[in-house]
């Protein structure tokens, strides 16, 4: 009887402690890797990233020690809204206990937030697009301490690098209120004005027809549309269009028409274009999985599932039963 009663005491002993011990173990598997964006208001969204994060159970947020509200969860993703009364400043993000990398910024409530930036460097004279929240109706911006010209409001301004400014600066935007964004301010590398339009690097380094692609280089063009010429030297030129970040960055399209070979693709920009060489490879056959739906009388609109389907920039061609 007493063995009996020794080993009863001994196994509760261990359930006890294998309980004790199961928070600690489902913790030390999560791992926070970030979260965007960098700072934000009670009520705003925050995404947080990682591994791990549970599935069966609901995890707990916290920013600054208060518990955040849940939306959505995942493996590696949570997305959470920060609660009322949590306390403005720098912060601890917390996912079961784990902390973050790095710190979240509680800002007042009203305050703006810059979410985006179109680009991280640019020169005097050229505008940055901020996209964000609470910028409000007039919104104004400095960029390293001197005010800059705005256009725009509400969510979206752009903003002139106004001349005189040098270095890595901060972007900060008073709304009307009088509340800005001071203790999280965007950021913006100032380089010298009047440099020579040069293309670094495309990316990805070969690309099908139609295929997206983004050129990357100095002093490319102002933010907005760009003209892009393919010249394949052999007399074959093709146009396409582009949009400029204002500085270092165009995103655009192989041209549909393009075979496959190598091209001179040259970004028309001032004071003088820039080129550079780039090889286009063959596109990937359209293939239909299924039709939706799959029956139905003349007249019967019907969409059309599958992989490769569409060109960026073209329109495709459908035939059924031979006729368009």
């Amino acid at each position: 009887m007493r063995t009996t009663k020794r080993i009863g005491r001994g196994a509760a002993g261990v359930c006890a402690f294998l309980l004790a011990l199961a928070p600690a173990l489902a913790s030390a598997q999560v791992q926070v890797t970030g979260f965007r964006p960098e700072c934000g208001t009670p009520g705003d969204l925050l995404l947080i990233e990682g591994q791990g994060f549970p599935t069966t159970t609901t995890p707990t947020v916290t920013i600054a020690g208060t518990r955040a509200r849940l939306l959505r969860n995942g493996p590696n993703r949570i997305l959470c809204r920060v609660a009322p009364g949590t306390p403005t400043g720098s912060a601890t993000v917390e996912v079961d206990g784990v902390a973050a990398p790095g710190r979240y910024t509680v800002l007042p409530p009203g305050s703006p937030v810059i979410l985006r930036q179109s680009t991280r460097n640019a020169a005097p004279g050229q505008w940055v697009v901020l996209v964000g929240l609470r910028f409000g109706r007039h919104p104004a911006v400095t960029i390293g301490g001197i005010s800059a010209q705005v256009r725009g409001r509400w969510r979206v301004v752009a903003a002139q690098v106004p001349n005189g400014v040098t270095g890595t600066v901060d972007v900060v935007v008073t709304n009307a209120a009088g509340q800005s964004n001071a203790a999280c301010p965007g950021s913006l590398t100032v380089v010298p004005a009047g440099g020579s339009p040069t293309i670094t690097n495309v990316t990805p380094s070969a690309a099908a027809p139609g295929d997206r692609i983004t050129i990357e280089g100095q002093y490319l063009a102002p933010a907005g549309l760009v003209r892009i010429a393919w010249d394949d030297g052999a007399g074959t030129v093709l146009q396409a269009r582009g949009i400029s970040n204002g500085y270092d960055k165009v995103y655009s399209y192989v041209p549909p028409r393009a075979s496959a070979g190598s091209w001179t693709v040259t970004v028309f920009t001032r004071p003088a274009p820039a080129s550079t060489s780039y090889t286009v490879g063959t596109a990937a056959a359209p293939q239909i999985n299924a039709l939706r739906p799959d029956t139905g009388p003349a007249g019967t609109r019907f969409a059309i599932l599958g992989n490769n389907l569409l060109v960026w920039g073209s329109r495709p061609d459908v035939t059924f039963d031979g006729q368009s």
